[in-house]
């Protein structure tokens, strides 16, 4: 497994002796562009992602109000009683 940039600089090297009859050739940009386009099929499932996200984020805003107001409560409590 390549792990870091010596790594990728040893295969490269490797493979250019032992594949001489062959261009590399970069194709960062290429694929990049690639990545940018979605089909349907992706773009449905990014909306779903999203939506599950929004009703997570939904969830743990109530979780976080929820623990804070029994917090806040529990001290105040406490105050009034034992002067806390």
């Amino acid at each position: 497994m390549l792990r870091n940039e010596s790594d990728y600089i040893l295969f490269y090297e490797l493979f250019k002796k032992l594949n001489p009859g062959v261009d590399i050739v970069d194709v960062r940009g290429l694929s990049m562009e690639l990545r940018m386009i979605k089909d349907e099929w992706e773009l449905e499932n990014i909306r779903k992602a999203g939506k599950i996200a929004v009703k997570g984020m939904k969830i743990a805003e109530e979780e976080i109000r929820a623990k804070s107001l029994r917090f806040s409560n529990s001290k105040g409590t406490c105050r009034a009683i034992q002067g806390c």
